[in-house]
């Protein structure tokens, strides 16, 4: 079967199909496009859940080259984590040659770690984490531009995703510069991608999505890159969203949902799910959908085998969600104490952006329900409050400290401390608003409202960008517990 046929068949969203046209078409071509079509099989076996599958493709290709498929235990992370601390001494390398003259044997091991790398993130970042530093050393064996570049763009977002403190920005200038020198298209669109990245987990929500787009663009005119294209399609509606734009959130949560369903893209409706859909449900004030965001996420559960480390995260910031938003505070209690553990060792919590969220979301889940408890039984409670409200107080982010201050209100309030609560929730609002953070924004404003009429007036704001019930999304961002749903 031809390599043409192969792309027909996923084009038309027949991904199984397709993977199966794109190993047969392996068997007739040479050794680098043998290795790319088998790669994408791979790739499109695990955008279709069928993960035990994708994984063995993804096993026979790394073994091809010399490489194994890492298993996810201490040895592959203790490994990751070496190879870490050796590239930030020795740096990823320096350009040596043109990409014509490198070794064969070089360019397949480092091509096949980078698509490894790419398609393992999912299924589980220690596996991720781990063939991606192996693909840095072999980028710096392969020493070509483009391979650098790719090694660079990496390297940047291993800093930024694990300490704010730790420089990013320069290393994509340097990608960027050669992605320029090289004239290569995937470089072109993952440099954005990543800047998006760093603009992201800095609160800079304009700037990410500009970035975001501008990648996706690039993406789109790559053929094989549709799992690069949709998540940072994905990841610029979730900065729409973070600034508050519902409608542009919305529309492309839908445009790229339509598209994941027509072709049977498994992964990707769940990264919709579990990024996007479930809050845009709350907006709706249509809670009992997230019952479909958490069919979602044990369906691709189901395809691991196990919780993955992002669907453990994400399944618990939608049930525990879901649940104070309708008011069941005791339920989203009891959720968190049961997820809890597992998240706080998951190394999905070095994300910082992902930690701030989970530990926002446990500080008010502990607020709303001391807030329901007698005043004698609200110790355990304030005591978890006051440790979320800490840690994302001591955090370098605007938006994990503005977070922070809601906290911090909400502990004040609970201790009857109205001047102190009041100014928490000043320096939250000025924060959120430098920030273009508008949901928290006006939420922040429902709370300062000193009458009926300044508390109107900040939910008909969000009414205005789309917000359903108002009211009770203000409560769910601020810790306090909205009435319960009627039944």
């Amino acid at each position: 079967m031809s390599l043409e046929r192969a792309k027909e068949l996923e084009a038309a969203g027949q991904g199984p199909a397709a993977a199966a046209a794109y190993q047969a078409a392996a068997c007739e071509l040479p050794p680098a496009g043998a290795q790319a079509a088998r790669l994408r099989a791979g790739l499109l076996l695990l955008a279709d859940g069928q993960v035990p599958a994708g994984l063995e493709v993804l096993a026979s290709v790394l073994e091809g080259v010399g490489e194994k498929l890492p298993s996810g235990g201490l040895a592959d992370m203790a490994g990751a984590l070496a190879r870490m601390a050796w590239v930030r001494l020795g740096g990823v390398g320096a350009v040596q040659r043109a990409a014509d003259d490198v070794p064969i044997a070089d360019a397949l091991r480092a091509d096949a770690l980078w698509g490894a790398t790419l398609a393992l993130y999912p299924i589980d970042p220690v596996l991720s984490l781990a063939t991606g530093t192996r693909y840095q050393r072999a980028a710096k064996r392969a020493a070509d531009a483009a391979r650098i570049g790719r090694a660079l763009s990496l390297e940047a977002w291993f800093r930024a995703t694990a300490s704010a403190d730790s420089p990013a920005d320069d290393l994509l200038d340097e990608a960027a510069e050669l992605a320029r020198s090289s004239e290569d298209a995937y470089l072109a669109g993952l440099v954005p991608y990543m800047r998006g990245t760093l603009r992201y987990l800095d609160g800079r929500w304009r700037e990410g999505q500009r970035d975001y787009e501008l990648g996706a663009a690039c993406f789109a005119e790559i053929p094989g890159a549709l799992i690069e294209q949709t998540s940072t399609r994905a990841l610029g509606a979730l900065c729409r969203l973070q600034r508050g734009d519902l409608a542009g959130a919305r529309q492309g949560a839908e445009s790229l949902l339509a598209e994941a369903r027509a072709r049977g893209d498994v992964f990707s409706e769940f990264l919709l799910d579990a990024t996007l859909r479930w809050f845009l449900f709350l907006c709706d004030d249509t809670p009992q959908r997230g019952e479909e965001v958490l069919a979602s996420i044990a369906r691709w559960d189901e395809g691991v085998g196990r919780s993955a480390h992002f669907s453990l995260w994400s399944r618990l910031n939608t049930s525990a969600s879901v649940a104070l938003y309708r008011g069941q505070v005791a339920q989203a209690w009891e959720i968190q104490e049961a997820e809890w553990p597992a998240l706080a060792r998951s190394i999905f919590m070095r994300i910082r952006f992902a930690a701030h969220e989970a530990h926002f979301l446990r500080g008010r889940a502990a607020l709303a329900n001391a807030e329901l408890a007698e005043a004698s039984e609200r110790r355990p409670f304030t005591r978890v409050a006051a440790s979320m409200a800490r840690r994302l107080s001591r955090a370098p982010e605007a938006s994990a400290r503005a977070w922070g201050a809601v906290l911090k209100a909400g502990l004040h309030r609970l201790a009857g401390e109205a001047a102190h609560a009041r100014s928490a929730d000043l320096e939250a609002c000025a924060s959120f608003e430098q920030l273009d953070m508008q949901l928290h924004g006006w939420a922040a404003r429902w709370r300062l409202a000193e009458n009926d009429a300044k508390r109107q007036a900040a939910e008909a704001a969000l009414s205005a960008r789309g917000v359903s019930a108002p009211g009770r999304l203000c409560a769910l961002l601020s810790g306090s517990p909205p009435a319960p749903e009627a039944t």
